[in-house]
C-alpha cells in the first residue's frame, strides 16, 4: 500500500549550528538523517527539492556521513574501530562549508567513554566552522543544547506504541 508522506521542518543555521536527532529506535532518525544529507546534495547537483516553497538549504563543499556499520572481519576492523576511521578522515577534511552527517556518533564502546568521544568530535567540528547532525542515545550529548545555545535538539515522536516519524 500506499505510505504516506510524513513532513518534518529541520533548521541548521548560524545561531544552532548543531542538530541533536533523538528518541526510540525504528523511530526514523537515521531516515531523517540520510534524508538531510540527500538534500544537499541534490542542492549541489541543482536537483528540484521536494519542500515546501520557500525552503533553503545552503551549499556546502563536502557532506560527509559515518552512518551504518564499518565492521571489516577481513581485515580485523571492528564496528568501533571502522566509525572512529571515519571519523578521523571526516575531522581531516571539514571545515566552514561542510555539512557532517553522523549517526549514532561514539556508539560500540563504553558509554561513558563513548559520549566523551562524542561530544569532543562534535566540539572540534563545530570549532571549524562546520554544521553538524547527528543522532544519538547518549544522554550527555541530548542534554548539550540544555547549555549551549549553538545545539538544539529534536525527538523522534511515538504514539500508541507506533512510530510517527515526526521529529
Amino acid at each position: 500500500g500506499n505510505s504516506p508522506v510524513v513532513p518534518n521542518h529541520f533548521a541548521v543555521d548560524n545561531r544552532h549550528v548543531a542538530l541533536i536527532l533523538s528518541g526510540p529506535n525504528a523511530g526514523g532518525k537515521t531516515v531523517a538523517l540520510k534524508s538531510l544529507g540527500l538534500l544537499a546534495w541534490m542542492m549541489r547537483a541543482g536537483i528540484p527539492l521536494p519542500a515546501q516553497e520557500g525552503v533553503r538549504v545552503d551549499f556546502f563543499s563536502l557532506v560527509a556521513a559515518d552512518i551504518g556499520d564499518a565492521q571489516k572481519v577481513t581485515t580485523g576492523l571492528s564496528t568501533f574501530s571502522g566509525h572512529l576511521l571515519r571519523l578521523k578522515n571526516i575531522v581531516e577534511l571539514a571545515d566552514q562549508n561542510s555539512l557532517i552527517l553522523l549517526d549514532e556518533i561514539g556508539m560500540g564502546t563504553d558509554p561513558a567513554q563513548g559520549s566523551a568521544l562524542a561530544q569532543s568530535v562534535m566540539e572540534h567540528l563545530l570549532k571549524v566552522g562546520a554544521r553538524l547532525v547527528v543522532t544519538t542515545h547518549f544522554s550527555r550529548i541530548k542534554a548539550l543544547s540544555q547549555v549551549d545555545t549553538r545545539y538544539v535538539t529534536m525527538a523522534a515522536e511515538f504514539f500508541d506504541g507506533r512510530p510517527t516519524y515526526q521529529l
